[in-house]
C-alpha cells in the first residue's frame, strides 16, 4: 500500500558526497534525506533524516532516526546543535503542511464594503419579512452573529497575510541559496510560529461560527427571505454567499494543516486551543529524545546479549 508521506522539499535524497556520509547509517528498506547547509554559531551542519521505505514511498510522516554531520562529514554529538537543526527541519515541515493556509493568507484582502453590504441586506430582508408575517424570524439573529465574526477575524486574517508574506519570502531565499543562515532562520521561526498562531485563532473562530455562516448563506439564497431584495442587492447577496462558501471550504484546509485529523468540531477547537505558541521548540525536544540515535538507550535485547556474553 503506497502512501503520500514525504519529507519537506528542502530535504533531498542524499547523493554524491552526502550519500557516502549517509550510507553507514541507512539500512535495508530505509532511505536518507539530507538538509541544506544549516549554520549554527557560524559553523555549517547537515541533518540526515533516515526514513522507512523508499524515496518515492515513505512510510511515516517523519524520519525515525537522524544524525547531524559537520562540514567534513563527521557525526556531531552535541545536543544543542542537534536541537537547533531539528527546529530547522520542523519549521520546514510546518511550512510544507501549511501550504494551503499560506495561500489563503497571501490571498487575503480587506473588503471595506462587505460588512456594510450585509447589514443593508439584513435590514431589507427584515423589513419585508416583518411586513408579510407580522413578526421577525429568530434566524435573522445569525446575521448579527456573522457580523460579529467578521469583526473578530479582522486581526488574525490581517496578521496571517503579514506573516505569510514573510514566510514565503524567507523560504524563497533559503531555496535559492541552499543554506540556512542563523539570522534567516531566526526570522523564519518567528514568522512561522506567528503565522500558525493567528491561523489557529482564525480556525477556532471559524469552527465556532460555522453553523451561523451556513444559516446566513441559506437566508441569502432562500426565496422565502431573499425575495425582498432588489436586483442590485441580489448581486451583493451572491458575493456574500461566495465569500461564505470560501470560508467553509477553508475549514477543510485547516483540518489538513496538522499531523492529527480532529474529527469533531468540539475536539478540533479543544486541540487547537491547547497548541502552545512555541510548539516547534517543544516538538524538537521530543524528537531529540525519541529519534536521535546517539541518545537512544540500548534495547532490552542488546542488554540481554551482553549479559550472556559476560
Amino acid at each position: 500500500m503506497s502512501s503520500n508521506f514525504k519529507p519537506p522539499p528542502e530535504m533531498t535524497a542524499a547523493a554524491g558526497i552526502e550519500k557516502k556520509w549517509a550510507d553507514p547509517f541507512v539500512g535495508p528498506f530505509e532511505v536518507g534525506f539530507i538538509s541544506p547547509i544549516i549554520f549554527y554559531r557560524s559553523h555549517p551542519y547537515r541533518l540526515l533524516g533516515v526514513y522507512s521505505g523508499k524515496a518515492d514511498n515513505i512510510a511515516a510522516l517523519h524520519f525515525h532516526k537522524f544524525h547531524i554531520f559537520d562540514e567534513e562529514g563527521k557525526v556531531v554529538e552535541r545536543e544543542e546543535i542537534a536541537d537547533y537543526c531539528l527546529q530547522v527541519y520542523l519549521t520546514f515541515y510546518n511550512v510544507m503542511i501549511s501550504e494551503k493556509e499560506l495561500e489563503y493568507g497571501l490571498a487575503y484582502y480587506k473588503d471595506e464594503y462587505f460588512q456594510s453590504d450585509l447589514e443593508e441586506l439584513k435590514e431589507t430582508m427584515e423589513e419585508g419579512y416583518l411586513k408579510n408575517n407580522g413578526k421577525l424570524s429568530k434566524l435573522f439573529g445569525d446575521i448579527d452573529d456573522m457580523l460579529s465574526y467578521l469583526k473578530v477575524i479582522e486581526e488574525p486574517e490581517g496578521k496571517m497575510n503579514e506573516y505569510a508574506s514573510e514566510v514565503t519570502g524567507l523560504m524563497d531565499d533559503i531555496r535559492i541559496s541552499s543554506k540556512v543562515e542563523e539570522g534567516t532562520f531566526k526570522s523564519l521561526l518567528t514568522a512561522t510560529s506567528q503565522f500558525k498562531k493567528h491561523a489557529r485563532q482564525k480556525g477556532i473562530l471559524l469552527m465556532q461560527n460555522q453553523d451561523k455562516l451556513r444559516m446566513v448563506r441559506t437566508l441569502l439564497q432562500n426565496a422565502v427571505t431573499n425575495k425582498y431584495l432588489e436586483s442590485g442587492q441580489k448581486h451583493k447577496a451572491k458575493r456574500i454567499v461566495d465569500k461564505i462558501s470560501d470560508e467553509i471550504d477553508y475549514q477543510q484546509v485547516v483540518y489538513t494543516s496538522y499531523d492529527t485529523l480532529f474529527v469533531t468540531p468540539k475536539g478540533y477547537i479543544k486541540k487547537l486551543q491547547e497548541i502552545p505558541d512555541d510548539y516547534i521548540r517543544l516538538q524538537a525536544e521530543q524528537f531529540l529524545k525519541k529519534k536521535w540515535i546517539i541518545r537512544k538507550k540500548p534495547s532490552f535485547f542488546r542488554k540481554l546479549q551482553k549479559s550472556k556474553v559476560k
